[in-house]
């Protein structure tokens, strides 16, 4: 609904960038509606190809501020917003960041993902003010325990994120998923394994 590539639509739920959003502002209000104001609602806008991204949803700052605006006034608490596509290197400060962006066009908290890898990246990202809450999936695989290695002054325990991808190709192909990192991986409950307590 929010790419106009995608979205073709000559009704209420297409057009500009409010009539794409609506049915986005619409499914938050009901969600409101039915959790409660005390329940945080998080809003993921991904970014796939960082070359069509202006051409598919906002051309400029401003274009993107009309598509938050309605979803802050429909009740979204957190962006959830994609840096880059995961399988190419970050590009921070690039005015084709949606989490950049984001972050300067609305007071409300943005997580940040993007293949973050280094917790000093990570520790970096927060301190600088780029962004409010890494999301960390993929190097949360790698080391469960990354946060707290990093709260506890650890970083030398922690184990990287190589970015291999071995993980999403087992999401993709609907098969096992695996860690090169992280043998323990899938493999916790079943036979009892721990990411710290790995036999060779």
């Amino acid at each position: 609904f929010f790419w106009s590539e995608t979205n073709k639509r000559q009704d209420r739920w297409g057009g500009d960038a409010i009539g794409r959003t609506r049915i986005a502002c619409e499914i938050v209000r009901r969600t409101r509606a039915a959790l409660g104001a005390s329940y945080p609602i998080i809003l993921r806008i991904s970014q796939w190809k960082q070359q069509d991204f202006a051409a598919r949803m906002a051309p400029t700052p401003q274009d993107f501020e009309a598509f938050l605006a309605p979803l802050v006034d429909a009740g979204v608490d957190i962006f959830h917003c994609s840096q880059r596509r995961f399988w190419e290197p970050a590009f921070e400060g690039s005015t084709l960041n949606v989490a950049g962006w984001a972050k300067k066009l609305t007071s409300k908290p943005v997580v940040g993902v993007g293949r973050f890898t280094s917790p000093d990246a990570m520790v970096s990202q927060i301190k600088r003010g780029i962004l409010d809450i890494i999301g960390a999936a993929r190097p949360s695989i790698a080391d469960p325990f990354l946060p707290k290695k990093i709260e506890e002054g650890r970083p030398e325990d922690i184990r990287e994120c190589i970015g291999c991808n071995i993980c999403v190709s087992g999401d993709m192909t609907g098969s096992i998923s695996r860690c090169t990192q992280n043998t323990a991986f899938m493999e916790e409950w079943r036979k009892g394994w721990h990411p710290d307590r790995a036999r060779p």
